[in-house]
């Protein structure tokens, strides 16, 4: 049983904040109030796209396990050290997400559910052949990172009022950090693994740690930018908020460039409980200061 819950990774549940934030969003632009209802309906949109990221992981691990058995440290997974059977958990994995997609059609919620479609089938284009974006340089981050907008795009339509689409330009935003964080994260692996990274994944022949820190910088730059324009657009309180964003994006380079980085595993996280008490507080920030343009 432990080892099927490693394979589920709900130490990576937490990504899925997205979904909260996208909610948080669509409460404040959409000038509704908080009620105990809607809190309920976010709360079960955060736990389906849950479900949902858990079927993604599964599917990651099972089509990924013989190039994990050549990595150092994911040669333990439970699938490639052959832990678990794989097909009672591809047979677990479709339950969960017939029973995420299966409730929010009950509830009628159409937008989540077919959000939380739109996010499986962002899994199947990054790990199935023959699309496998995973292996394709460039698309390989967008195509990963593409999860956060999906997310907020679900959290905005967890709340109980119809909804128009979300802005763009925070979704841009969204994605655009996405592939700041994924894009650190294979700058980490590369300088981890070094000459054997080649043989672990197919992309690395193409990224060297020159030009994984060239597009890891300029997704950094595109996030801040993006930043800018929303505040500017949206709240432009946002803005007293902006040396903290610079601060949080440093940081997460500078932990990048660490040697045994943790951002190899940024789920992992807690382990830099300074780095997490910061960005969270930018965070809490942030949403404080939109909506006291709000008011």
């Amino acid at each position: 049983m432990r080892q099927t819950i490693r394979v589920l990774r709900l130490d990576h549940w937490h990504k899925n904040l997205f979904v909260l934030l996208g909610a948080v969003a669509a409460v404040e632009l959409c000038h509704q109030h908080y009620t105990a209802r809607q809190f309920w309906f976010i709360l079960l949109g955060f736990f389906l796209s849950c479900l949902v990221s858990s079927v993604n992981y599964v599917m990651n691990e099972f089509l990924d396990a013989s190039g994990d058995a050549k990595h150092p440290r994911k040669k333990h997974r439970p699938i490639p050290s052959g832990a678990v059977n794989p097909q009672h958990l591809l047979f677990a994995a479709s339950w969960f997400l017939v029973v995420a997609v299966g409730t929010a059609a009950w509830l009628h919620n159409w937008a989540v559910a077919l959000g939380l479609m739109v996010f499986f089938g962002s899994g199947i284009l990054y790990n199935v052949k023959p699309a496998r974006f995973k292996e394709v340089p460039i698309l390989d981050v967008l195509v990963e990172s593409l999860n956060n907008p999906i997310r907020f795009v679900i959290g905005w339509f967890a709340t109980v009022a119809p909804l128009g689409f979300p802005p763009l330009i925070l979704l841009f935003l969204v994605w655009m950090y996405g592939a700041f964080l994924m894009s650190a994260k294979r700058l980490a692996e590369r300088r981890f693994l070094g000459h054997e990274a080649e043989g672990y994944r197919v992309t690395y022949r193409f990224y060297t740690e020159r030009s994984l820190l060239f597009f890891t910088s300029i997704y950094a730059l595109l996030s801040l930018g993006l930043f800018v324009v929303v505040a500017l657009v949206k709240s432009p309180n946002l803005l007293f908020a902006a040396p903290l964003v610079i601060l949080h994006l440093a940081w997460v380079l500078k932990l990048t460039l660490d040697k045994g980085s943790i951002m190899m595993d940024p789920e992992h996280a807690y382990k830099k409980p300074l780095f997490l008490i910061f960005s969270f507080a930018t965070l809490a920030l942030m949403v404080y200061l939109a909506e006291s343009t709000m008011r």
